[in-house]
This record gives C-alpha cells, structure tokens and sequence, in this order.
C-alpha cells in the first residue's frame, strides 16, 4: 500500500522476527504441555548437555526443545504439500481445539458451581479491594481506582498473544474468492470467536478454581 520497499521489509521482519518467534513459542508450548503427560518430555532432560560458549551463554537441547522442533517441521513439510492439504490439516486441528475448549468449559460452567469455587468469587465480584495489597510475599502495590486500571491493561499483555493472528488471513487474499467480502468477514469474525472463547475459558477458570491459584 506504501510502496514496495516497505513491502520487502516488512516481509522479511515477519519472516525472519515476527512470525518465527510467535511459532517457536507456540511449539514450545504445546511441548511443554506434552510434558505434563509424558514426563519424559521436559527442559531439563537433555539430548545434548549445555555447551558453554561464554560465561553467560550455552547452546543445548533438551527434550522440549526436540519436540517443538519436530512440530515445525511437521507442521512445514505439510503446508509444503499444498494449499488443499493444508486447508484440512487447519480444519481438522482447529475443530479440535475447538470442541476441546468448549467441552472444557462445558464441564467446568455445569460442575464448577457445585464443586469449584464459582459461589466464592463471584460472591463479592464488584467489592472494593483493599487500598494495599500484597501481590508476592512481602511486595505490596497501591491499588487506588487509578492504580486498578493500569493493573487491568497490564493484566492484558498476555492476553493479546491469544489474538495475534487475527490478521494472517490478509495473507492469502490473492487465493481467496472474492476477498473483498471474504476477508472482512474472516477477520471480523475470527477475532470475534477468539474473544467469546478467551472469556469463556476465564470464567471457567474464575468457576473453578480458588482466587489465590489463578494469582498463582
């Protein structure tokens, strides 16, 4: 739109910077939670030892880190076979995390209230907090009116990865049929679905658990 030098830049800083740090994260993730099931998967069970470059730099490879890789290229090798194989790889793995989700939630919205903490937390939801507080043991923050509006845009950060993607498909508009309508619609509409299940899976988590676990 600007002109094609910003183009090529802008290419190469989301080859090279933005889009393959995002994927290095989500593959460590997704490994790490594989971890929590096979506990042989795990950042401090080696492949290869931490080699000692510098005082304060080491390469290694651990377990996670072998797996996340595998991910991506897994996950290239079969983007590489086409744009049709692809489009139902997506599909599939999205339907998935999809009902995953919601099932999740299902289950924690019809047994939570009984058996979590849902009474608990909501029952003194809009009550004032009190003007200190402590955060971590022996770290206090002044919580004024003020002060709880920079802790919830603070609170935030996190949440924005959740909808990091929202414009990838602009991407692909010179595959799409008709992307003059096809792509305001994806957009709106993605990001619309990515903010009701970001909701829904918190006040999963606020009918759950106890308030002190979810600060931890």
């Amino acid at each position: 739109a600007f002109s094609p030098l910003w183009g090529f830049l802008q290419g190469w800083t989301m080859f090279t910077v933005i889009q393959s740090g995002s994927i290095t994260a989500d593959a460590i993730a997704f490994a790490r939670w594989v971890g929590v099931f096979v506990p042989v998967i795990s950042d401090t069970n080696y492949i290869v030892h931490p080699i000692h470059i510098s005082s304060g730099y080491a390469v290694s490879l651990s377990t996670v880190q072998a797996l996340g890789v595998g991910c991506i290229l897994l996950l290239a090798w079969i983007n590489s076979k086409g744009v049709k194989f692809g489009k139902i790889m997506q599909s599939a793995f999205t339907t998935i995390n999809l009902c995953t989700m919601l099932g999740l939630v299902a289950l924690s919205l019809l047994l939570g209230w009984s058996k979590g903490s849902g009474m608990l937390n909501f029952r003194h939801f809009w009550e004032q907090v009190p003007t200190v507080t402590e955060v971590l043991p022996g770290v206090t923050v002044f919580t004024s009116r003020l002060a709880l509006y920079g802790i919830f845009l603070l609170s935030l950060r996190g949440s924005y990865f959740a909808y990091d993607s929202w414009a990838n498909i602009t991407m692909i508009a010179d595959e799409v049929r008709n992307p003059a309508h096809t792509i305001p619609v994806s957009l709106v509409a993605g990001t619309s679905l990515v903010g009701l299940l970001y909701l829904l899976c918190n006040l999963a988590y606020l009918v759950v658990l106890p308030f002190p676990q979810i600060q931890s």
